[in-house]
């Protein structure tokens, strides 16, 4: 997915919030006088999209959270300067840290986490978040009552699980720690034949 597919689908989500943020208000949030820095290439997850080709100079990061790793958000959300969010609140927050930086989130209770949008020009926050080991729940957490040999093709909420929270997560991975990954959380051979026909061959 190219990454003005990824902002549209993004802005997509954003319109059907009531709370949501537009375009042009991002745009005013994050104006070009406020970016110093740039993450340049990295693999790390979550990945870090750069927004600054539509007009907002500032990086997106999306991600499904399993139990626990939001504190590990909110700790480095902390250690930057951004105090006093909170996750599952309605709308989109704001915060500014002494440094001059920005950042606003969303968050929602989905698929067994906590799924999260954010947006910064925090280079030094990105990079913590890219340090912390995040990963999304488990096949099995997500999905605690279906069983995975029954989905012949992705559709619904099954793709855009698989598409936008899961894939990311899983590609991002080495073939030796996805290995690794199964086993440790032992993940069911439904899901494990379920993320071989659908994972893109390497």
């Amino acid at each position: 997915m190219s990454v003005n597919q990824y902002i549209r689908q993004l802005f997509g989500i954003w319109c059907r919030n009531k709370s949501a943020l537009t375009q042009h208000d991002l745009a005013q949030l994050f104006s070009q006088a406020t970016t110093r820095a740039h993450m340049g290439s990295s693999n790390a997850y979550p990945s870090a999209h750069d927004l600054s080709q539509e007009g907002i100079h500032a990086y997106c990061i999306n991600a499904l959270l399993r139990t626990g790793d939001d504190q590990k958000v909110l700790a480095a959300l902390a250690a930057q300067g951004f105090t006093g969010l909170q996750f599952e609140s309605d709308g989109w927050q704001v915060r500014h840290n002494e440094q001059g930086d920005t950042l606003t989130c969303l968050s929602c209770a989905e698929f067994g986490g906590l799924n999260l949008t954010l947006i910064t020009n925090s280079i030094a926050l990105l990079r913590a978040l890219q340090a912390s080991s995040l990963q999304p729940p488990t096949p099995s957490e997500s999905f605690p009552n279906c069983d995975p040999g029954t989905f012949g093709s992705l559709q619904g909420s099954m793709d855009y699980w698989w598409s936008y929270r899961w894939l990311p997560f899983w590609n991002n991975l080495t073939e030796q720690e996805q290995t690794n990954y199964l086993a440790r959380h032992a993940v069911s051979e439904g899901w494990r034949e379920f993320i071989a026909l659908h994972a893109p061959r390497r």
